[in-house]
């Protein structure tokens, strides 16, 4: 699979290997590239990063140690060594990087003002810990293109793994996540089909940046990955993830139209062609699904939920979000600068845990004053995004993290978010926050 990165590393003497004096075969470099990037920083921090989202599996749930802290505790591992060694640069003080320090000390000094609860506790270890983590390791590892295009790598590979072990166990074990198969990750440990439809959505977005920008090789990859991405959305019944999926593909044109004009004619017309024959084969499908039995029906879980949400016959589940957003407003409204402090929500609401909207959430736990570094980051994060795409320089993979972060972004600002396990966002906005515009260098006046 070609979205795989560059050698790393430690495969840059491996690459230039010669036998017999003359140079070595393209698949005697391409093992060694392998095993090293499995072997990588990147690959470490991306199985921290998604560790929620496999360790509940049924195979690792008696796991002796937190997959969460082992993959994190490696990942440090390795990081103090590539800095030691010279192979990673220490990460730049930048604006942002300094409003998210910023950010983080808000979260801990809110602490003294809430109820001190363990909720309040367990959610500030959470937060610095795993969430905070995921944004400065990140913005490290981003500051290098090379890794940068590795860590999109993993994110792709990881996404394809969840994928594929949903459809596995939907199809293969006839197991239905809607009606036997609902384990809640937090108080259950692990495994839910919410997880399942957010992962199937990154690898689209990532198979149809891929698929827009590369070669036709890339094309002939993310065909097979897209339908099997589109399979999950449609079957896992997880409203949200398909239709920021398609959000998605809305945000690449318009990346796409900011770019050179030259190259926007040939990627917008790919685009348009890869998208359309997404949707003529899930409506293929959609047709012939609803012309065979009932179990074949039942089996388009997203499509029958949003039916029923968009007809008024079921509204409990976007009920309750509304109603912990109203609940997030108004508490807001009565201590404005400084909030309740960080996991009060979950306090006064511990059904609900969180209103599914991170801005609301932060508004209400740390005021104005969390609120306004917070959206710093985010603002610059969406200048950078601007630049990034109109580097003439910039692959696939930047375009990528562009696509992931602004959905993602969206996402946050409407119907999800929960700042202790929010490390996979934080972690596309350590990339961008991480990445810079490589310029080409002045031409020389003749």
């Amino acid at each position: 699979m070609s979205m795989a990165v560059g050698p790393s590393d430690f495969t840059d003497r491996a690459s230039a290997r010669m036998i017999d004096g003359r140079p070595a075969s393209r698949a005697w470099q391409v093992v060694p590239s392998i095993l090293a990037s499995m072997a990588s920083i990147e690959a470490s921090f991306a199985l921290f990063v998604f560790s929620g989202r496999f360790k509940g599996l049924p195979g690792l749930r008696q796991s002796p140690v937190d997959l969460t802290l082992f993959f994190l505790v490696a990942t440090f591992g390795l990081v103090g060594w590539g800095l030691t060694s010279g192979r990673l640069s220490p990460l730049r003080l930048t604006p942002p990087v300094v409003l998210m320090l910023l950010f983080c000390e808000v979260a801990a000094m809110s602490i003294f003002w809430s109820s001190l609860d363990s909720i309040n506790l367990d959610k500030l270890a959470r937060f610095l810990l795993l969430t905070g983590s995921g944004f400065f390791l990140a913005c490290l590892l981003a500051q290098d293109p090379v890794r940068r295009k590795r860590l999109i790598g993993w994110v792709a590979w990881l996404s394809l793994g969840i994928v594929l072990y949903y459809l596995y166990y939907r199809y293969v074990l006839g197991i239905d996540t809607m009606t036997e198969y609902w384990i809640d990750r937090e108080t259950d440990g692990g495994d839910n089909y919410l997880e399942y439809g957010e992962n199937a959505a990154i690898l689209l977005m990532i198979l149809v940046t891929m698929a827009t920008l590369g070669s036709w090789r890339h094309i002939l990859v993310a065909a097979p990955g897209s339908g099997a991405a589109c399979c999950v959305l449609l079957s896992v019944g997880s409203r949200g993830p398909l239709a920021f999926s398609i959000l998605s593909v809305v945000i690449l044109g318009l990346v796409l139209a900011i770019r050179s004009r030259s190259g926007f004619h040939r990627s917008g017309r790919r685009l348009a062609g890869f998208a359309a024959c997404i949707v003529v084969l899930g409506l293929v499908g959609y047709v012939a699904a609803n012309s065979g039995t009932d179990a074949e029906k039942e089996g388009f879980h997203t499509i029958e939920r949003i039916r029923t949400q968009l007809s008024g016959e079921d509204t409990l589940s976007m009920d309750l979000r509304a109603g912990g957003r109203t609940l997030a407003f108004n508490q807001w409204l009565r201590k404005p600068l400084l909030g309740w402090g960080i996991g009060e929500f979950r306090v006064q609401d511990n059904f609900l845990r969180y209103p599914h909207n991170t801005l609301l959430e932060v508004l209400m736990e740390m005021g104005l004053v969390g609120a306004c570094l917070y959206v710093a980051v985010l603002m610059d994060c969406i200048l950078r995004c601007w630049r990034v795409a109109r580097a003439p320089p910039t692959g696939w993979p930047d375009i990528a993290m562009i696509v992931l972060f602004l959905t993602t972004l969206c996402w946050e600002m409407t119907v999800e978010g929960y700042l202790a396990d929010d490390r996979i966002f934080f972690t596309f906005i350590g990339m961008v926050v991480g990445s810079r515009v490589v310029q080409r260098p002045a031409l020389i006046a003749k």
